[in-house]
């Protein structure tokens, strides 16, 4: 009976001096300490509970890309991780103001939701060195990581550059089913940026967050989170380098109308050139965009351009030809339209209508030179008006893109 009291009181004795190991955790030697103490017979392979609740929080810290026409981005991301391990609960040294346990060096050995993007095209594997580790002392555990996601955004590029592209970021943890962890937003409607948030050559326009549709997880059987940011077109680059030089090259091409048609040199000088220079722009600008894409609106802007270009040299092709070939029969016309001045004559409809063909060829080129200086640049100018109204008005309209109106667009 002696002996038991003894091995009794010595059992007690040694769970004492480890719950004061424990206890104690002021500052980082004690942390350190006391992690070693709450680490003993921990499995890391064991999630803390059968179904597991981890909190995600997110911020972009920068959003970069190429060139303004690329769509592949690159984002640095700090992910917060929250969630609660029972198993590593402990007595705080102060039970007013409890301070949580540093566990940067103990984060390998600790239980980690291994979460992922599947978009990524870089690998995003736990790296302790661009992470943190706090453990409080109700078990709960925050952990912090900094990720560089490397994805391809997707976009309309028929409207392209009045598109949006947006990037859909999908989170989900490897090696777990959606029965084992479950992923909820933190602050599902905090903006995912902030005002420190770098950007190049990206112009960030809205931001979302979701939860996964239901189909995609029972299909997958899988818990997953997913972020939008959607960004706009710097409009200044495509005007400087594609409207404005396509604006001025065709409307160069109307100059020819007010010169004479006994100038063709210089008529046929201008329209070469501003068929020539036209084409090498949009071709050094189209040597940007992959080719397999179907650009409408800028096959619109291109086609129409050198459509308006060609028509003033047909235009001087057709008033020269008339001008220099006159009608064998213009004399006994000329007789004619003497005749009719006279008065008392009467014309019929049919006359009138072809009284106009009876002229001289001379007059008819004039009339055409005259009627082109008029109706084809105002053709044009209509032209721009509709285009613009359409591209940058009705279908760039200012609507807050979310994850299931883009995904009724475009088949993911």
């Amino acid at each position: 009976m002696p002996s038991l009291t003894l091995t009794l009181l010595c059992f007690l004795l040694r769970a004492h001096s480890v719950a004061l190991l424990c206890v104690q955790g002021a500052g980082e030697p004690d942390d350190i300490g006391v992690l070693d103490c709450l680490l003993e017979g921990y499995d890391v392979l064991l999630r803390p509970q059968n179904l597991t609740v981890v909190d995600i929080s997110l911020l972009a810290d920068s959003s970069t890309t190429p060139d303004e026409t690329s769509l592949d981005y690159r984002f640095t991301l700090t992910v917060g991780h929250r969630y609660i391990d029972e198993r590593l609960q402990f007595e705080p040294n102060n039970a007013t103001s409890p301070a949580p346990l540093n566990a940067w060096y103990h984060m390998r050995r600790i239980w980690r939701p291994a979460l992922t993007v599947l978009e990524s095209r870089n690998d995003l594997s736990f790296d302790p060195e661009h992470a943190a580790m706090r453990i409080w002392p109700s078990g709960l555990i925050e952990l912090t990581r900094s990720l560089v996601v490397d994805m391809r955004c997707r976009t309309i590029y028929e409207l392209f550059p009045f598109d949006k592209p947006v990037c859909i970021m999908t989170f989900v943890v490897t090696g777990s089913t959606g029965n084992e962890v479950q992923l909820r937003w933190l602050n599902q409607y905090d903006d995912l940026t902030s005002s420190e948030t770098v950007y190049s050559n990206t112009y960030l326009e809205a931001t979302g967050r979701s939860d996964c549709p239901q189909e995609e997880m029972d299909q997958c059987n899988y818990t997953c989170l997913k972020a939008l940011l959607l960004f706009a077109r710097e409009r200044t680059v495509y005007w400087v380098t594609v409207f404005i030089p396509g604006f001025i090259l065709v409307t160069s091409s109307f100059m020819t109308f007010w010169l004479s048609l006994k100038a063709p040199q210089p008529r046929v000088m201008i329209g070469t050139t501003t068929r020539l220079n036209f084409l090498a722009t949009a071709r050094s600008f189209r040597n940007k965009v992959p080719a397999f894409y179907n650009l409408v609106a800028m096959n619109i802007w291109d086609s129409v351009g050198i459509i308006f270009i060609y028509m003033s040299l047909c235009e001087f092709i057709l008033a020269v030809y008339i001008d220099r070939h006159p009608r064998a029969n213009e004399e006994e016309d000329a007789r004619y339209l003497e005749a009719i001045r006279k008065p008392g004559y009467v014309l019929t409809a049919k006359e009138r209508f072809l009284l106009y063909f009876k002229r001289s060829n001379k007059q008819i080129a004039a009339d055409i030179e005259w009627f082109s200086r008029i109706v084809i640049p105002g053709l044009y100018f209509l032209f721009i008006i509709g285009y613009f109204v359409a591209f940058q008005g009705h279908y760039h309209h200012e609507v807050g893109f979310t994850y299931g109106a883009f995904e009724k667009t475009i088949d993911l």
